[in-house]
């Protein structure tokens, strides 16, 4: 399985938010320089962790976004399940596989997916970083420019 570029630059966002103090800001385009993609893709992704309550907001000239307390708590398993909207491996419907019926492949898929959001659950935000981190992850780290995906479709896909 791999992963989208959309939640790989989420899970990247919610790793530099954790390593910020409670109540301190980050702007978009500070997070968008320290991670390296453009400031629209972060704009979308941090949109969505807004919506989904991970993230909070703040709009306005002292604006910038924060974790939002419970967050840290959130398991890794459920946050890329969640972002990933629980897509199957396969798709047997489009195109119409003939084997369908009797075929026990989406059952092994679906179970070894289920396996690897279990693995994941085991650990939260927090395992992966958290305040005071900053330094080890992002501050030596040279920031290489990502080309963002240019189409909807999955990385793996491509």
């Amino acid at each position: 399985m791999r992963l989208t570029r959309f939640t790989d630059l989420a899970l990247r966002v919610l790793m530099l938010l954790a390593t910020r103090p409670a109540g301190e800001l980050t702007t978009v385009a500070e997070i968008a320089a320290r991670i390296g993609w453009t400031h629209n893709h972060v704009v979308k992704v941090v949109h969505q962790l807004g919506r989904r309550g991970w993230v909070l907001n703040r709009r306005g000239r002292s604006g910038g976004v924060e974790l939002s307390p419970d967050s840290r708590a959130l398991r890794l398993g459920d946050v890329v399940r969640a972002l990933e909207e629980d897509l199957p491996l396969v798709d047997c419907a489009d195109p119409a596989c003939g084997i369908a019926p009797g075929c026990r492949l989406p059952g092994i898929l679906n179970g070894g997916l289920e396996a690897f959001y279990a693995e994941l659950n085991r650990f939260t935000l927090a395992d992966l970083a958290g305040p005071g981190d900053f330094d080890a992850l992002f501050a030596g780290a040279r920031v290489i420019p990502i080309r963002p995906q240019t189409s909807s479709r999955p990385v793996a896909e491509r």
